[in-house]
């Protein structure tokens, strides 16, 4: 069974430009000191940094200024997470998307990160397929009717099984309709 949710994560309205100065510092605050939900970004975070960023974990100090961006670009998105159950220990894949409310573009969406960790990608219990579907159920709620994303090179093929398509323009940008979904 897998277990997709939506993890409410507010601002932090005493100190909007809360910054930390290492993993640690975020570690020890989001997750020996936080709540579940601080506990579940933390892990998003991670998830989404071990999958995107490994190469950066070679130098420490380029290994924190990575994962404390990754961390604070997710921070204020609509993250979706996913595991074999609920449980936060559980996590093992994070979405996140965004949707402009208002302006030209506002009905365009933006897949930002889909992770999912390596050991649970060779499990196969579907775990990305699942964020995929929930994201682009909740962008057509929402009234999305294009949702667009910049796929690693690896994950093209997995993209263009849900009908995503390339779109012309620098970079390798793919988007699909969401008018069918």
């Amino acid at each position: 069974m897998v277990a997709v949710y939506k993890l409410p994560v507010e601002k932090d309205i005493r100190n909007p430009n809360l910054r930390y100065e290492s993993f640690f510092d975020a570690r020890d605050d989001l997750v020996d000191f936080g709540t579940d939900a601080t506990r579940a970004l933390f892990k998003a975070a991670h998830i989404a940094f071990s999958v995107n960023y490994s190469s950066a974990a070679a130098n420490p100090v380029e290994h924190d200024r990575v994962f404390l961006e990754t961390l604070s670009n997710i921070r204020y998105g609509k993250i979706v997470l996913a595991g074999e159950t609920d449980n936060v220990d559980d996590i093992a894949a994070v979405g996140v998307y965004s949707r402009p409310s208002m302006g030209p573009r506002r009905n365009v969406a933006e897949l930002e990160h889909l992770a999912v960790l390596p050991d649970y990608q060779r499990k196969g219990l579907g775990l990305g397929s699942a964020i995929l579907q929930y994201v682009e159920t909740e962008l057509t709620h929402e009234g999305a009717t294009t949702l667009q994303l910049i796929p690693s090179h690896t994950a093209v093929a997995f993209y263009e099984k849900y009908g995503y398509l390339p779109k012309g323009g620098t970079g390798p940008k793919m988007t699909k309709d969401l008018s069918a979904v």
